[in-house]
C-alpha cells in the first residue's frame, strides 16, 4: 500500500470503519499483505477507490470529466501469474514487509484456482527432491523461485529459477544440470501442466529471472480473446486479471470509435506481446501499425502473434521507447492528424525524455493506459496538462482486494 493511499485513508476514516473477515486465512496484516483491502466488503472497496480517484484529482489539480468506473467481474482467483520464493524454511509468498521471511505453503486467494492447485503439488515435488534452497544471506543453495502462470482453460506453465550450477559459492554440492532435471521431472506430469522451464541465474541478488537452460514440453500458453489468439510465457507481460481482458480491448475500441476518425497509423509503445496492437489492427483499418517493445522474448511472441492472426500491416520494433522518439517525431510530423499513439508503461510511468517529447511535440491523439494512476496524475499535472486535455477517462478495478486501479485516459492536444 503506497504512503499516499495510506494518507488518504487516514484523512477519510469514515471509509474504513466497517470491516469484515478477510478471505485470506492468515489475513493481510500477518500474511503477505497483497490483499490489504480484503478486510472491507467489495462494495466498500469500490467506494474507497472512487473516493481515492477524486482525492488524487483534487490533490494534483487535475480536472476530470465525468468518468466510468468498471468493477472486476471476479474478485478472487483472478490472477494468471504468481511468483513464489523458495527458501530453506519453505516455499510460498513472503511475509509482509519481510523480504527475508517466507510463509511456507502460502499461496494467495487472488491466484487462479489452477495456479493454487498446481502450487501445492509442485512444492511436494520440490521439497522431496532434496535439492537445497537458495539462502539469501549466505548465497548458498540452488532452488530460488517457482513461477506459475495459467490461462482461462486452466492450463498452467511452470518456470523454476535455479542458481548458476558452475558457481561453487551457490553450488558447493556439485550438482549438475542433469541431476536437477532428473529430480524435478515429476513437475512435468502434474495435472494441468503444459510446460516447465528451468532458468539459471548467476546473480547473488534476489531475482526470479535467468537464462533458460531446459524446456519440458513447451514454454508458452495460449489465450483467445475477442477472436484474437495470443501466445505468451511466464516471463512476458500479459494483463494479470483473466476476467478483464475484454474490458481492456473494449475500452480502447470505444475511445478510438468516439474520435470518429479513420487513422492511418497506430503506434503502440510498450507493446509487449501485442495485446493492444494486434487486436486493434484487426478491428480498425490502419494502414500501418507499429509496436515498440524492448524485451526480446516479448518481441518474439509478438511476431508469432502477428503471424498466427495474419496481421500483415504491423511492424514490430525492438527498441526502448526513449530511443525511438526521433523516429516517432518523423512519423508524427508526416501525418499529425491521422496518427494515434497508445502508451502503457510500467508502474514507474514514462521516462523523463518521453514525457518531454509529449510536452514539446504534442501528438494530437494519445491514449494513456496506466496501472499506477497516482503516477499518471503526477505526470499530467507537471507536464502533460500543458499540452493536453483529458477528453475521456475510464477506471477499472483490475486488482480487487488491493489498492491498485487501472486508468484509461484519452488525451487530445490543445
Amino acid at each position: 500500500m503506497s504512503k499516499l493511499f495510506e494518507r488518504f485513508l487516514k484523512e477519510n476514516p469514515y471509509l474504513v470503519e466497517e470491516r469484515i473477515r478477510s478471505p485470506c486465512p492468515i489475513g493481510p496484516e500477518k500474511g503477505c499483505g497483497t490483499c490489504s483491502l480484503s478486510i472491507y466488503s467489495y462494495p466498500r472497496q469500490l467506494k474507497i477507490k472512487k473516493e481515492f480517484i477524486n482525492w488524487l484529482a483534487e490533490r494534483y489539480g487535475v480536472k476530470l470529466p465525468k468518468f466510468t468506473f468498471i468493477k472486476s467481474p471476479k474478485i478472487s482467483h483472478y490472477r494468471n501469474k504468481m511468483e513464489y520464493a523458495i527458501f530453506p524454511e519453505g516455499i510460498g509468498l513472503r511475509e509482509r514487509g519481510k523480504w527475508w521471511k517466507v510463509l511456507d505453503g502460502h499461496t494467495c486467494f487472488l491466484a487462479s484456482l489452477a495456479i493454487e492447485k498446481v502450487f501445492f503439488e509442485s512444492i511436494k515435488v520440490l521439497k522431496s527432491s532434496g535439492i537445497p534452497a537458495y539462502n539469501r544471506k549466505t548465497h548458498e543453495g540452488i532452488l530460488r523461485y517457482l513461477t506459475i502462470r495459467s490461462n482461462q482453460k486452466g492450463e498452467t506453465l511452470l518456470s523454476l529459477t535455479i542458481s548458476d550450477l558452475n558457481n561453487k559459492q551457490f553450488n558447493p554440492y556439485g550438482y549438475k544440470l542433469k541431476d536437477v532435471i532428473r529430480k524435478i521431472t515429476p513437475l512435468t506430469t502434474l495435472p494441468s501442466v503444459v510446460g516447465v522451464s528451468i532458468k539459471q541465474s548467476s546473480s547473488i541478488s534476489d531475482v526470479s529471472y535467468g537464462k533458460t537452460v531446459k524446456v519440458f514440453k513447451r514454454n508458452y500458453l495460449k489465450e483467445i480473446i475477442k477472436g484474437v489468439q495470443y501466445t505468451f510465457s511466464t516471463d512476458t507481460f500479459f494483463q494479470i486479471n483473466m476476467y478483464t481482458y475484454n474490458i481492456y480491448l473494449n475500452t480502447l475500441e470505444n475511445f478510438i470509435t468516439s474520435l470518429k476518425k479513420d487513422f492511418n497509423v497506430l503506434v503502440d509503445l510498450y507493446s509487449g506481446v501485442g495485446f493492444f496492437s494486434i487486436y486493434l489492427a484487426k478491428r480498425f483499418r490502419f494502414k500501418r501499425v507499429i509496436a515498440v517493445e524492448e524485451i526480446a522474448e516479448s518481441i518474439r511472441f509478438a511476431q508469432e502473434n502477428a503471424k498466427i492472426n495474419e496481421i500483415n500491416n504491423i511492424e514490430i520494433v525492438k527498441s526502448r521507447v526513449e530511443d525511438y522518439l526521433s523516429e516517432l517525431t518523423d512519423l508524427i510530423n508526416s501525418d499529425p492528424e491521422n496518427t494515434l499513439i497508445i502508451v502503457d508503461p510500467s508502474r514507474q510511468g514514462l521516462e523523463k525524455k518521453t514525457l518531454r517529447f509529449f510536452k514539446e511535440l504534442r501528438p494530437k491523439y494519445l491514449i494513456y493506459v496506466s496501472c499506477n494512476i497516482t503516477r499518471f496524475f503526477d505526470e499530467y499535472s507537471r507536464v502533460l496538462s500543458y499540452g493536453y486535455q483529458i477528453k475521456d477517462v475510464v477506471f477499472l478495478d483490475n486488482f480487487p482486494q488491493t489498492p491498485h486501479i487501472e486508468g484509461f485516459f484519452l488525451l487530445t492536444s490543445v
